[in-house]
């Protein structure tokens, strides 16, 4: 199975590969099908 984890994050794709050791399981990201804009993130603080 390949899983598509919407970041360009490293660290993040060897966190969910840590977690999931064991199964069949391709993490593939953003770059890996030549997506390179990033994303606008919004903030939003709440009081």
């Amino acid at each position: 199975m390949r899983v598509l984890l919407g970041t360009t994050n490293p660290s993040k794709v060897k966190r969910f590969s840590d977690l999931l050791k064991g199964y069949d399981i391709e993490f593939i990201t953003l770059r890996d099908i030549e997506v390179i804009e990033e994303p606008k993130e919004r903030i939003i603080l709440y009081d």
